[in-house]
C-alpha cells in the first residue's frame, strides 16, 4: 500500500538569464499584428557619411561630386505563439485555467522569439569566412559589424557556444543580470535557438508584442475545460543588417568536452611552401556520416573568399581533389578550407615559392 502524499504550491521558478530579453528588455508593445503578413518601417537611414570634395587647404582634396542615397524603408516578419491549459470540467466554479495558460506563455515566449530572430537573421544575411576559434570569430563579427552597420550590433550564439567563448575570455559575463558582452560592449543573445557552430551578428532588435488574449472554452463531449493564451510579436533588425559565421574550434581539449571534435579536417600534399607549378593534392576527412557535399573555399593574398565548386559526397571518409594550376605566381599566400553544410575545417596556408 503506497503511503499517503501531501500537496505543496509549485517550486520557485526563477526566470531566464542570457536571452533576448537580457539584451532588448521588456518587448514594445503594438497593436493591430494580427491583421498584417509582415512589418515596414521607413529607417532612419543606414548610409555612413561619406568625405566632402572642394576643401581648400586639405592637402589630399576629395574630388568627384557628391552622391545621395534614397529613403530607405525596412521589413520583418509576425508570428504568433500559444500556451493552453486543459483540464476536467468538474474542477470547481473559477479554476486558474485563464491565469495559468498565461503564465506559461510569458515565461516562454523570449524563447520562441528566439527561434524565429535566428531563422530570420540566418537566412536574410551574408556569410562570414569560417572561423576555427571564439575569439576570432567574434572579433571577425565586432569588426564586420563596425565596418557595415552604424548602430550598436548584437550577437547571437547557443548556450553551449556561449560557455566555450566565455572560457576562452572572448566573451563576458555578469552573472546577477545574465547579460553577456564582447570586449568592445556588444551584447550577446545566448540561447538554444542557435546551432553550437554557427554564430551571427546583426543590427539592434526590436520585438514588437500584441496584447495577451486568452480564450476560455469547453468540450462538453468529454467533459473538459480549456484556456488558451495567445500573443502576436514582430521582429524588426535596424538596417535589416545581418552576417552569420560557421565556427570550428580546433584542438578540443579531451578535458573540457564542451569543445566538439573537428567534423573536417583538411591538410596538402606536399605541405608548405610549394615550389610554383606544383601540382596540389588537398585531402579532406570527414568525421560526421553522412556527410554533405564538401565544398573548398580558397582565396588569395587575403583576397575575396571563392568557392571552388561542389566536389563529391563524401560518406563518410575521404576524398582527393587535385588544384592544378590554381596556384600560379611565386609569393602568392593561399588560403583554403573545406566546408560540408554548416561544418567548416580550419584554414590553412600555403605559401608559393
Amino acid at each position: 500500500m503506497a503511503g499517503p502524499k501531501v500537496t505543496i504550491p509549485s517550486p520557485e521558478r526563477k526566470p531566464r538569464k542570457g536571452g533576448i530579453k537580457s539584451v532588448v528588455g521588456d518587448f514594445t508593445a503594438a497593436p493591430h499584428l494580427a491583421a498584417a503578413e509582415a512589418l515596414q518601417w521607413i529607417s532612419d537611414g543606414c548610409d555612413f557619411p561619406k568625405a566632402a570634395p572642394g576643401l581648400c587647404y586639405v592637402p589630399n582634396p576629395v574630388t568627384g561630386n557628391k552622391t545621395y542615397n534614397g529613403v530607405a524603408h525596412g521589413d520583418g516578419p509576425i508570428f504568433a505563439l500559444y500556451a493552453g491549459v486543459q483540464c476536467y470540467l468538474g474542477t470547481g466554479d473559477d479554476p486558474d485555467y485563464d491565469e495559468r495558460a498565461r503564465a506559461i506563455l510569458e515565461q516562454g515566449e523570449a524563447r520562441g522569439v528566439e527561434e524565429v530572430l535566428w531563422e530570420y537573421v540566418n537566412t536574410t544575411g551574408g556569410t562570414g569566412p569560417a572561423q576555427t576559434s571564439w575569439v576570432g570569430a567574434i572579433g571577425q563579427m565586432d569588426e564586420l559589424a563596425d565596418t557595415l552597420y552604424l548602430g550598436q550590433p548584437v550577437i547571437m550564439l547557443s548556450r553551449l557556444a556561449a560557455v566555450q567563448a566565455r572560457a576562452a575570455k572572448a566573451i563576458f559575463g555578469d552573472e546577477e543580470s545574465g547579460r553577456l558582452w564582447t570586449a568592445n560592449g556588444t551584447p550577446v543573445i545566448a540561447s538554444a535557438a542557435a546551432p553550437d557552430n554557427i554564430a551571427a551578428v546583426f543590427g539592434w532588435p526590436t520585438i514588437y508584442a500584441s496584447e495577451v488574449v486568452v480564450t476560455r472554452t469547453a468540450d462538453l463531449t468529454v467533459n473538459q475545460e480549456m484556456a488558451i493564451a495567445e500573443r502576436v510579436y514582430g521582429i524588426a533588425i535596424d538596417c535589416n543588417y545581418a552576417h552569420h559565421y560557421a565556427v570550428t574550434v580546433a584542438g578540443a581539449d579531451p578535458q573540457n568536452p564542451g569543445e566538439p571534435e573537428l567534423a573536417l579536417t583538411i591538410g596538402t600534399e606536399p605541405s608548405s611552401p610549394i615550389p610554383d607549378g606544383t601540382d596540389v593534392t588537398v585531402t579532406v576527412h570527414a568525421n560526421v556520416s553522412p556527410a554533405d557535399e564538401v565544398h573548398l573555399w580558397y582565396r588569395i593574398n587575403g583576397g575575396t573568399w571563392t568557392d571552388n565548386g561542389e566536389t563529391t559526397e563524401v560518406d563518410p571518409l575521404t576524398f582527393v581533389e587535385n588544384l592544378d594550376g590554381t596556384l600560379a605566381n611565386p609569393g602568392d599566400v593561399f588560403d583554403l578550407y573545406a566546408r560540408s553544410g554548416t561544418t567548416s575545417s580550419p584554414t590553412i596556408t600555403i605559401e608559393v615559392t
